[in-house]
């Protein structure tokens, strides 16, 4: 499959399994609620044309996505993120592969670096700031 879901619910998670996704490790992780000093945003996610889970914190690039006209779902926010870094937050980077219509979110440099150089991935720099793994 080469379409990458990331998810905070373990039956989402468990249903994807079934339905061909692989397992891989925890990406990163994010706040279930806005934070208490109200400095994160919504971490919008969209499943777009039927191949491409898509996660955003600009609510003008998520209404610019519904708007192209592809069968686009507003699947709501996935949880709350960091725009700016802050103490102990990561960058989450994310990129997108235009031959199979997919974005591909990490925050291990390493990887981001080999997916850019040598996998036809497309850089489309940080997504936002999350905590790492735990």
């Amino acid at each position: 499959m080469t379409n990458h879901c990331y998810t905070t619910n373990v039956s989402e998670r468990d249903a994807c399994m079934g339905n061909g996704y692989n397992l891989q490790s925890t990406v990163a992780m994010i706040l279930a609620c806005p934070s208490p000093e109200g400095d994160s945003v919504p971490l919008f996610r969209l499943y777009v044309d039927g191949k491409d889970h898509f996660y955003t914190t600009s609510a003008l690039e998520k209404e610019l996505v519904v708007r192209r006209g592809e069968s686009t779902f507003d699947e709501g926010i996935a949880g709350y993120v960091y725009i700016c870094p802050k103490d102990d937050t990561i960058p989450l980077y994310r990129m997108y592969h235009p031959v199979i219509r997919d974005h591909c979110y990490t925050a291990n440099a390493a990887e981001r670096r080999s997916c850019i150089g040598s996998q036809g991935w497309k850089d489309e720099g940080i997504a936002c700031y999350v905590y790492p793994p735990a």
